[in-house]
């Protein structure tokens, strides 16, 4: 028996690819975006936390994680803000370029 017979597969023919469609709008973008500045906010404030209390900026696995630290106490967040506001600007231009789309859906419809 050939290897050439293993190999090849009688169905070929009936086997059909499909691309699966892109998605539509600007929500995925937006949503990113959102989790970047959530996430970058709370591990922020958990440094400033440990930066006040003389700690190192990790000092447990819980710091890279510390949702559950601030739903104890959700003033803790103003701590990360500064964090928060060191996103790069590319992202900054990015919110200005998708407001301007929504503003001129806006204005056709």
């Amino acid at each position: 028996m050939s290897t050439t017979n293993v190999l090849q597969n009688p169905h070929v023919d009936e086997l059909t690819w499909t691309r699966a469609p892109a998605p539509s709008g600007h929500w995925l973008q937006f949503m990113l975006l959102v989790t970047t500045l959530l996430t970058t906010t709370a591990v922020g404030a958990r440094y400033m936390y440990n930066f006040e209390l003389g700690n190192a900026p990790l000092t447990s696995f819980t710091d890279l994680f510390p949702f559950a630290w601030i739903r104890e106490n959700p003033d803790r967040i103003g701590g990360g803000l500064p964090f928060h506001s060191t996103v790069p600007r590319s992202s900054s231009a990015a919110i200005v370029i998708w407001l301007q789309i929504l503003c001129a859906r806006g204005d056709r419809a």
